[in-house]
């Protein structure tokens, strides 16, 4: 299962992006606008979930905004008793508090993957001091397309900063094309 990420062009995912007050959800509470984005879809993707065979195997994705769903309704199918194989989010913006992260990587041990390609911006929103967290094991993509499991903070820094340096700080050193879903697609399967 896959979710797509925001869409300039459409109110309603910039309206999902602003909306970062926290809400009640499974595990813990949740950026508001990414659980609306969630329920808007959720009453079909049970529907459709549920009309695969039982012992198939369920893996969930997405980008950006669908990233943060991805996790959502990978929370919501454990908290009802399904089986998730692995939620592999691109790009992920963080999505709950700290009970929602704690529970989360509880329910789901070693099969959560958080992508997150050298500089891009968005898995760094909404900001730590608004108490959201993220869940899981963070990959690393560095800027010479290579893949680091569970990079820690440090390591993406110099890596960030190395390639800064050499890019002259210019706009697309700020990261922004690093969050394209081209891009992911892109460096991901040279970085595997």
């Amino acid at each position: 299962m896959a979710f797509r990420g925001t869409q300039i062009e459409s109110p309603n995912d910039v309206l999902a992006d602003a909306r970062f007050r926290k809400v009640p959800d499974v595990f813990g509470k949740v950026h508001e606008g990414f659980k609306g984005a969630a329920d808007s879809l959720w009453p079909d993707v049970k529907v459709r979930v549920g009309e695969v065979a039982a012992g198939k195997r369920l893996w969930i994705t997405g980008h950006s905004l669908g990233a943060a769903m991805a996790v959502i309704v990978a929370a919501r199918f454990v908290a009802d008793g399904r089986d998730i194989e692995g939620v592999y989010p691109l790009g992920q913006p963080r999505v709950g508090d700290a009970t929602f992260v704690k529970a989360f990587d509880e329910k789901l041990p070693n099969r959560c993957f958080r992508i997150v390609n050298h500089i891009d911006p968005v898995p760094r929103v909404p900001p730590l001091t608004f108490g959201f967290r993220h869940e899981a094991t963070r990959v690393y993509l560095t800027s010479a397309g290579k893949v680091i499991p569970k990079a820690g903070s440090w390591k993406m820094f110099i890596d960030s900063a190395k390639s800064r340096v050499k890019t002259g700080f210019s706009f697309k050193s700020a990261g922004v094309d690093e969050h394209n879903t081209d891009r992911y697609i892109e460096v991901l399967p040279s970085a595997l």
